[in-house]
C-alpha cells in the first residue's frame, strides 16, 4: 500500500509530497502527523538544501479530514451547528499546530507547489512556508469560519507578514473562496503556472537557484528576514514539559536607521564570545570574524561552521538579555582575500558605505 506521505531528495533539494488524491489530499493523522515528521528530518539532512511541499492528483488539499474532527473532538458530522459550544475546539485544535509550526520554524527555505484546491487547513500550511507557487487554477480559502470553527493553526498569525491585515480580515470573516490570480495580486503566491508538470519544474528549478548560493548565508537571510518582532502574551498553563502562551499583541519592531556591520580579527580565548555579545547589544546587523595574517587561532572549514553556530546562539542570549529584537547574523570566519571592505566617498557629505562580496 502506497504512503499517503512520503519524501524524497533530488538534486539536494527535499521533496515532501502529500499522497492521498482519491481523497483530495484530506488532512487525515497520517498526514498531519507524518508532516512534521518528514520535514524535521530534511531540515537536519545536511545533504538537503531546499524544502518543497507538494500534493499528488489534481488537488493539493481539501483541508483537514472531517473524519479527524469527529474522531478527536467527538462532533455531529454537521460542523456548522451549535458553533458557540464548541468554541473549545480552538483550544484542542492547538495540538495540531506543531506540524505547521514545524515548516515555519525550519533553518532552511520552504516553497510550497500549489495545484487545485487548497483549503482552510490547507491554506494555514501553505501559509507557513516562505514561497508559495500555484497553477492557474488554484485556489485557496480559509474556510473555517463557515464550518463554524475559527482558524487556529497559524494563519490568522502568519499570513498578516504575506498580506495586509485588512484582506486578510475579509478573507477570514467571510470565508470566501480566492483564485490564483487574485492570489498574487495581494502576494500570497509568488508565480503562477498552467499545469500541474511545469508548477513541480518551476519549484525545482526556483530551489536550485536557491540552493546554488551559500547554505550559511541562505540560513542568515532566513533567520533575518524572520528578526525584529516582539509578541506580548499571557501563561496559560505550565508543565515539566511546555509553557503555553496566549498571544496578546504582536509588534514589528522599527528598523535600526544604520545599518551596522563589524568586521572583527578573532582573538585568542574567549575574547570574541564577549564581542560577539556587546556588538548585539549595540544594535549591530552583521559580524564579520576575520583571520588576519597574525591571528593566533587558525580554523579548518567545519570548525569554522561550529564556531559560527556557537557565536550565533551568544548573540541570541545577548538578545534576549538587553531586550534587543533584531538579532544580528554572525558570518563564518573568513581571511581577507575572502572578505573585501570598500569605502566609498560620496561628495558632499562624505556618506560611507559598506560593501561585501563572498567568494
Amino acid at each position: 500500500m502506497d504512503k499517503k506521505i512520503f519524501s524524497e531528495i533530488k538534486d539536494n533539494i527535499g521533496i515532501v509530497w502529500l499522497n492521498r488524491p482519491e481523497k483530495k489530499n484530506a488532512l487525515n493523522d497520517e498526514l498531519w502527523f507524518g508532516l512534521p515528521e518528514l520535514v524535521k528530518e530534511l531540515d537536519e539532512n545536511e545533504e538537503v538544501l531546499v524544502i518543497i511541499l507538494a500534493a499528488k492528483g489534481d488537488t493539493f488539499s481539501a483541508g483537514i479530514d472531517i473524519n479527524l474532527l469527529v474522531e478527536a473532538f467527538d462532533l455531529n458530522e454537521d460542523l456548522r451547528t451549535n458553533a458557540e459550544e464548541r468554541i473549545e475546539i480552538m483550544e484542542i485544535t492547538k495540538k495540531f499546530q506543531d506540524a505547521f509550526t514545524t515548516v515555519a520554524k525550519t533553518k532552511k527555505p520552504t516553497i510550497a507547489a500549489i495545484q487545485g484546491f487548497s483549503i482552510g487547513g490547507a491554506t494555514n500550511l501553505v501559509a507557513s512556508c516562505d514561497i508559495r507557487l500555484s497553477t492557474k487554477d488554484a485556489k485557496f480559502s480559509i474556510g473555517e469560519s463557515k464550518l463554524g470553527l475559527v482558524a487556529d493553526v497559524g494563519a490568522l498569525q502568519r499570513m498578516p507578514k504575506i498580506i495586509s491585515k485588512g484582506l486578510l480580515r475579509e478573507l477570514a470573516y467571510t470565508g470566501k473562496t480566492f483564485g490564483a490570480e487574485y492570489a498574487k495580486e495581494i502576494g500570497f503566491v509568488n508565480h503562477i503556472y498552467e499545469t500541474h508538470e511545469e508548477l513541480i519544474n518551476g519549484a525545482m528549478d526556483l530551489a536550485k537557484d536557491i540552493a546554488s548560493n551559500s547554505p550559511l548565508v541562505i540560513k542568515g537571510v532566513k533567520m533575518m528576514l524572520d528578526k525584529g518582532e516582539e509578541l506580548t502574551a499571557i501563561i496559560k498553563s505550565i508543565s515539566k514539559e511546555e509553557i503555553q502562551l496566549k498571544s496578546q499583541s504582536h509588534i514589528q519592531s522599527e528598523k535600526l536607521k544604520t545599518r551596522i556591520c563589524i568586521g572583527q580579527a578573532v582573538p585568542k580565548g574567549k575574547n570574541m564570545d564577549l564581542i560577539i555579545e556587546k556588538s548585539t547589544e549595540l544594535g549591530a546587523a552583521e559580524i564579520y570574524p576575520i583571520i588576519s595574517e597574525r591571528t593566533i587561532i587558525r580554523l579548518n572549514e567545519k570548525e569554522g561552521l561550529k564556531k559560527t553556530e556557537k557565536w550565533q546562539r551568544i548573540a541570541i542570549e545577548a538578545c534576549k538579555q538587553s531586550g534587543q529584537n533584531w538579532l544580528p547574523l554572525v558570518n563564518p570566519p573568513q581571511n581577507l582575500k575572502k572578505l573585501e571592505f570598500y569605502m566609498v566617498y560620496q561628495r558632499p557629505r562624505l556618506k560611507q558605505r559598506l560593501k561585501y562580496r563572498y567568494y
